[in-house]
């Protein structure tokens, strides 16, 4: 490039710069100009007002069977620690000797009269097999019929004592029913389904515990914090790796989870069930987890950052850009969530909100700051050098 274009520009830059300061300090107007660093739009999103607890998982029911010693004592034990048990099973039986005595001689006293009764059929038939013989005969004499009323007699005697037998087994069978039905009584079976937790045979102690395959996570509350919570709220639970869990805050006991003392802090009991028994695969009573108990949710709320917003007497003001101007506008708030605050009054999603405003920029103009950084090289090397200089004449008479 020759030497005089080099201090063509170069005087033309400075008397450009100069001029344009003078300017500056003596137009009314310019010294109005806000120099705005960013701008940012409101937005759409769902608001979560949520409390985060941990929580241990728990079975639902804790079944204790004891040994009612007046039934009898402890027989057979069908079951171990650990085994799953479904609601009906059989878990132990009791012994009781007396029961067992008196069912054996029923069942002999059965045998007995069906014995007997076996016995007397034969015999009736015998006495019809010696009817028949007599009146197979050509010729029957009186003895033959006086023999035949006699053997008719004893199968009616027969017949008679059958029935009375027949009464009698009805009679025992029925009561050893009822001994069979105590009987039943001595097995002790499943209240519900579960597994067996524990076994003992230690009067003083249940001979077993079976828990529920239900489960429930368990949780602690803070005197202010179950202030602000209630039964039925929804509940997002994390376990480990696994995807979020949907469960229901089911109950918030009244009474403290350890004596009350001046010198710490009361905290109470509550219980979270789940929503779908599906979820608790590889889930097991022990395991911790993490729960988010939603206190309530706010679908499409707008939102911006907190830096948009100044607190000019008692009012809460954003600055918007309207027709190239700065506009001051009075905004309600909503919640404040981090470094986001819900606008539910004042501006829309089209508004352009100045971030970190300073006090008193309203109705002025505004520019910009020019990020050299971030100007291409190639947008310079695009301009021919004629048109450069036009653009520093242009700009040097305006």
């Amino acid at each position: 490039m020759k030497k005089w274009i080099v201090y063509g520009i170069a005087f033309t830059s400075i008397l450009f710069f100069v001029t344009n300061i003078i300017l500056f300090l003596k137009s009314d107007q310019f010294s109005n100009l806000q120099i705005i660093d960013e701008f940012v739009k409101p937005i759409e999103s769902d608001l979560v007002q949520s409390l985060e607890k941990p929580g241990v998982i728990l079975s639902t029911t804790e079944e204790h069977i004891y040994l009612d010693t007046t039934i009898g004592s402890l027989g057979q034990i069908y079951v171990k620690e650990g085994d799953v048990v479904q609601f009906g099973d059989i878990l132990f039986t009791y012994q009781n000797a007396e029961i067992g005595a008196n069912e054996q001689i029923l069942e002999g006293k059965v045998e007995q009269i069906e014995l007997r009764s076996s016995q007397l059929e034969e015999e009736i038939d015998l006495l019809g097999s010696f009817i028949l013989e007599i009146k197979a005969k050509e010729e029957m004499t009186d003895i033959d019929l006086q023999q035949i009323q006699q053997y008719e007699v004893q199968i009616l005697q027969k017949n008679n004592q059958i029935s009375e037998l027949q009464l009698e087994k009805e009679l025992q069978q029925h009561t050893l029913l009822t001994l069979q039905e105590r009987q039943s009584e001595l097995e002790v079976i499943s209240p519900l389904s579960g597994y067996v937790k524990s076994i003992s045979t230690n009067r003083s102690e249940p001979v077993l515990t079976i828990v529920s395959d239900s489960l429930i996570i368990k949780g602690e509350l803070t005197e202010e914090e179950a202030l602000d919570v209630s039964e039925g709220l929804a509940v997002q639970i994390m376990h480990h790796e696994n995807n979020a869990m949907d469960g229901t805050l089911s109950q918030i006991s009244n009474l403290p989870l350890k004596e009350p003392a001046l010198d710490q802090e009361t905290t109470y009991p509550f219980y979270v069930s789940f929503d779908e028994e599906e979820q608790l695969e590889n889930i097991n009573i022990g395991n911790r987890v993490l729960m988010e108990i939603i206190q309530e949710e706010r679908i499409n709320a707008l939102i911006v950052p907190t830096n948009t917003i100044r607190l000019e007497a008692d009012d809460d003001v954003v600055y918007v850009v309207q027709d190239g101007m700065i506009e001051k506008r009075i905004v309600e708030k909503g919640w404040e969530l981090n470094e986001d605050v819900q606008i539910t009054d004042g501006v829309n999603l089209d508004n352009l909100l100045v971030m970190n405003p300073s006090a008193n920029i309203h109705d002025n103009p505004f520019v910009t700051k020019l990020q050299v950084r971030e100007l291409e090289k190639d947008s310079f090397n695009s301009f021919r050098k004629k048109e450069i200089l036009e653009l520093l004449f242009q700009s040097f008479v305006r």
